[in-house]
């Protein structure tokens, strides 16, 4: 029993500890310019975990756009989620809670210059779940690294498929 306990951990749980790559930069799947696209995303991350909106700010290009794709009366469309400023000055306030976006799942695409991330994401206050969904970002590669110049993300509130990793990580409550 012990035996199969043991094989069964090693083809299901290691690919799911895999598939729950908190640090991309130890992900053996992503080559070295994909790691430094996915490092400028996991830095605007830990700065907004930090409320610190210099460090998010340092990955925006200067005309970087935040869009969502909402639902509203049986009718999909797009619209601005904030303006990129507006969410600065907002973790710039001094946020009262943490918030932290944990992503998995992320796949990365690269042609020269340009650079996508599609992400599935939870968001967390103070460790409570809040909403989930699917993050894409577009990065382009400027003389110094990677930074980011359109984000869109979906955001729901029912049960996500969040893995049990994100949640024990994030402190769920």
């Amino acid at each position: 029993m012990r035996k199969v306990t043991i094989l069964f951990l090693i083809i299901f749980g290691l690919p799911a500890m895999a598939w729950c790559q908190s640090d991309p930069a130890s992900d053996p799947e992503l080559d070295g310019n994909q790691k430094a696209v996915m490092a400028a995303i996991m830095e605007l991350f830990d700065g907004y975990r930090a409320s610190d909106s210099a460090r998010v700010s340092a990955v925006f290009t200067d005309n970087a756009q935040m869009q969502r794709i909402t639902a509203q009366d049986g009718k999909t469309g797009v619209s601005p989620a904030n303006s990129v400023q507006g969410w600065l000055n907002y973790i710039g306030s001094g946020l009262e809670q943490t918030h932290d976006e944990p992503i998995w799942n992320y796949t990365v695409h690269i042609d020269g210059s340009l650079a996508s991330v599609w992400t599935e994401y939870a968001f967390y206050l103070d460790g409570a779940f809040h909403h989930c969904g699917v993050d894409a970002f577009l990065l382009v590669n400027t003389q110094d690294d990677w930074k980011i110049f359109h984000v869109v993300d979906t955001s729901r509130e029912e049960v996500c498929n969040v893995p049990d990793a994100i949640h024990q990580k994030s402190g769920i409550k």
